[in-house]
Formats: C-alpha cells, sequence, structure tokens
C-alpha cells in the first residue's frame, strides 16, 4: 500500500488503483508544464522540473 500525503486523512491508506488513477490524472498536466509550445526546452530533467516549481 503506499501512503498518501492528504492532511485531512493522514493515516488512510491509498490502493495501487487510487494510485494509478491519482497518476493518470496529475501525468497530462506535468508533461503539459514539461513541454512548453509541444518541445522540451533544452537543460536537464532537474533544470527543467526546478523551472517550472513541481
Amino acid at each position: 500500500m503506499f501512503r498518501t500525503g492528504r492532511k485531512a486523512e493522514p493515516w488512510r491508506e491509498t490502493t495501487p488503483q487510487e494510485a494509478a488513477d491519482q497518476i493518470a490524472r496529475s501525468l497530462p498536466q506535468a508533461v503539459d508544464r514539461l513541454t512548453p509550445n509541444g518541445s522540451v526546452p533544452q537543460g536537464s530533467l532537474e533544470d527543467i522540473i526546478r523551472q517550472q516549481q513541481l
């Protein structure tokens, strides 16, 4: 099981399906933020993430 970072229920465990659903919802937004104008900016992935404050 995965632990969630939810403040309201810090004890609650996330099932694998819930984790997959959360990733499926978040991943498109992360890709959009990391690839402005549909292209990967120059620099390391670490630099790109730092610039996006992810």
